[in-house]
């Protein structure tokens, strides 16, 4: 089952006209292990362009820059994507590992130490819920050999989850 669904998710990012994606998606897988998360989040690189767009007024080809040196970018993300640890107490810092590019998709490869184990988990996701309004943001986690996925949209932007 596991498959066929990222098999579903996987075809949302390699739909074939250049420039053209029928939804408004982003994956973030999450692995929870002993000393940390590492995290992919995946999403369209147009949709970051239209969002850019929708701030400035003018276009931007975020794939000629580096990503994570783009100021508004990192402003952005920050504050759409947040994790927190002990009830979302702590705040989680995130570590960006590569970002890269596949076609419509850029992919953001993070990780993030831990000081604690993790007992609980504050999950906080908007990104790009104020530009469209069909935005759907997955957020898939995997712990002590468990999978669990949530789905974030405009209504629904934050969860606290139990890790057990």
């Amino acid at each position: 089952m596991h498959g066929i669904f990222i098999l579903i998710i996987a075809s949302f990012f390699n739909v074939g006209s250049p420039g053209f994606h029928p939804v408004h998606v982003s994956v973030t897988n999450v692995v929870v292990n002993d000393d940390g998360l590492e995290l992919h989040f995946r999403s369209f690189i147009d949709d970051w362009e239209t969002a850019y767009y929708h701030y400035f007024g003018e276009q931007i080809s975020l794939r000629k820059h580096d990503v994570f040196e783009n100021e508004w970018f990192n402003a952005y993300f920050n504050a759409s994507f947040k994790l927190g640890g002990g009830d979302g107490n702590i705040p989680i810092n995130m570590e960006v590992d590569t970002v890269y590019f596949d076609d419509l998709a850029m992919t953001v490869e993070m990780h993030a130490s831990v000081k604690n184990k993790l007992n609980s988990l504050y999950i906080y996701n908007s990104i790009l819920t104020d530009i469209f309004g069909d935005q759907n943001n997955l957020f898939i986690i995997s712990f002590k050999n468990k999978e669990k996925g949530i789905k974030f949209d405009a209504l629904h932007k934050e969860e606290y989850l139990k890790l057990k």
